[in-house]
């Protein structure tokens, strides 16, 4: 929610343990309901096309998935050439 109100971008919001019920009923409630797009995903099964995201970011989650070496390169398939990835971690 937060980059989609700060910098305009469309957010898909992948969660495996918040609802996306309950995720979009924060989202509308921030006027959000446009550009963030709430789903239930793990993050090994993601259902996106590759080359999807111009970018992909991932905010105090990627400590509970990414400890696969490979997974990294694995999801970066989700970016489009040139995309960026981030991670943000405690």
């Amino acid at each position: 929610m937060f980059l989609a109100e700060e910098c305009g971008v469309e957010a898909w919001a992948a969660d495996l343990w918040i609802p996306p019920t309950e995720n979009w009923r924060r989202i509308q409630a921030a006027g959000l309901g446009g550009r963030v797009f709430p789903l239930h995903a793990e993050a090994h099964t993601l259902p996106f096309a590759d080359g999807f995201f111009d970018a992909i970011v991932s905010f105090d989650a990627y400590h509970y998935f990414g400890t696969n070496a490979l997974y990294t390169a694995d999801v970066a398939r989700f970016v489009r050439p040139g995309g960026a990835i981030g991670i943000a971690v405690p």
